[in-house]
């Protein structure tokens, strides 16, 4: 077995490796990439093999809530098993619950979440870039949060990749409320994005929702907390404490203004707009996703100094590769060579981001 500490390190080699593999390959094809049956044989190929990665990992203190989880299965282990209505988290707690009872090995429930975690970026993956799932796949992989939601915050993961196949059949009312509710119903915390979601379909405006966004960061820069303290008395004694300003830092990372988290949260708003006003993107689908984080990522900046901002953040970041990538692999923004290179240039960025998070800024 693969001890825990080297999880990470083999993650991150890997999608770099393939990361950079793509990018040299489409400079030798000299063309946008453009998948046949095998692209998205091999996407869901790397979907799998992730996934089992993930889900069969170690037991460790090193992803964090695991232990937490751990210890709490061999509180319900052998027990009768009674459906709890009342449950923060009505269908992820209950299943928990259930597997536990029932005396399923906990590597079960950890694979299983780790399916839906991977299962359901594949799926929206493929749906939003049908010609291109392969190199939509590597980006999603290398995004900062990717890692961490697969073996820490499991529940949000999960709750968030099932959102994510909701936003690609966002059209289709049938697929998508069933989507939203069983999202909701792994996490409490997305109806953050649920509503950002509801209120995106209504209005689509993106100049809006960027001078909303731009609003946030002048009232977060001049320090005011007065929208983060609301927000904490509308949720639970959990969330609030998530939103607790003391900057202790207790989740492990640094507190405050984070500039740099801004930034990050920056580079999909920045390359959406410029295709919007420059050049003429006009996709309803891409408006949508676009509305849909910017909202978000609103919210959270409203919230940034809170100790587990990087929770906050999360509810936005993860559908930041889509927002990044849809106007190079949906749309045609430059001249063939010129949207390679942006393409190129954006994966590469983006990978880098999270490797000069891991390896330089935390270590």
């Amino acid at each position: 077995m693969i001890p825990a500490h080297w999880y990470q390190l083999i993650f991150l080699i890997t999608v770099s490796f393939l990361t950079v593999g793509w990018v040299v390959r489409q400079q030798a094809l000299r063309k946008k990439n453009h998948q046949g049956a095998e692209g998205i044989v091999a996407a869901a190929l790397l979907s799998i093999t992730t996934a089992l990665f993930i889900g069969l990992r170690p037991k460790s203190h090193l992803f964090v809530d695991m232990m937490n989880y751990e210890e709490a299965y061999g509180v319900f282990e052998g027990q009768l098993f009674v459906f709890d209505y009342t449950a923060e988290n009505i269908i992820f707690d209950n299943l928990f619950n259930w597997m536990a009872c029932n005396e399923w090995p906990s590597v079960y429930f950890y694979l299983f979440i780790s399916i839906i975690y991977f299962g359901g970026i594949f799926m929206a993956c493929q749906k939003l870039f049908p010609n291109n799932t392969f190199v939509s796949i590597i980006v999603y992989l290398g995004a900062f949060s990717t890692f961490s939601y697969g073996t820490n915050g499991i529940k949000a993961g999960a709750a968030a990749a099932i959102f994510l196949v909701a936003i690609a059949y966002w059209r289709n009312i049938w697929i998508m409320t069933p989507l939203l509710l069983l999202s909701l119903g792994f996490h409490h915390s997305m109806t953050l994005p649920i509503g950002a979601f509801l209120v995106s379909k209504t209005v689509q405006r993106p100049g809006l929702y960027l001078a909303l966004w731009c609003v946030c960061i002048v009232i977060s820069a001049v320090g005011i907390t007065d929208f983060q303290d609301m927000f904490a008395q509308l949720t639970d004694e959990h969330g609030a404490g998530y939103l607790a300003t003391n900057n202790l830092g207790e989740w492990g990372g640094k507190t405050g203004f984070r500039l740099d988290f801004i930034l990050y949260s920056a580079s999909p708003i920045v390359v959406g707009w410029w295709a919007m006003s420059r050049k003429g993107l006009r996709s309803p689908t891409f408006r949508f996703l676009y509305c849909t984080y910017v909202m978000a990522n609103a919210v959270w900046i409203l919230c940034i100094r809170a100790n587990f901002t990087n929770r906050v953040a999360y509810l936005s970041w993860f559908m930041l590769p889509l927002v990044l990538l849809y106007p190079f692999l949906n749309e045609r923004v430059a001249s063939a060579a010129r949207q390679r290179q942006l393409l190129n240039l954006v994966v590469l960025a983006h990978l880098g981001f999270t490797l000069f998070m891991s390896f330089i800024y935390y270590a």
